[in-house]
């Protein structure tokens, strides 16, 4: 296969795109840039599922914002607005 013509995704309509395309999503948020990464990282195609913000939070704070707990750096409800991390997971 020859050369292929470079996509424009600033340039895209993401209505020309499939619904539940992640890529079409990208450039519906205004994120031509992500658009792009997932299209070249994704070449064939992939199931994509996206955790909820809640989700990534809970796995990358847990144990931080427990053992702040634990220590008597902050209290339970302080923790949960600082690292968004639910009261009932720090106990």
């Amino acid at each position: 296969m020859g050369t292929r013509v470079p996509i424009d995704w600033r340039s895209v309509d993401p209505a020309a795109l499939p619904e539940g395309s992640a890529v079409r999503r990208a450039l519906e948020d205004g994120r031509p840039d992500v658009a792009a990464w997932l299209a070249e990282t994704f070449p064939d195609g992939a199931r994509l599922y996206v955790h909820s913000e809640t989700t990534h939070r809970a796995g990358v704070f847990t144990e931080a914002a427990r053992e702040a707990v634990e220590a008597g750096v902050v209290s339970a409800r302080e923790a949960e607005r600082v690292f968004g991390v639910p009261r009932g997971r720090l106990g």
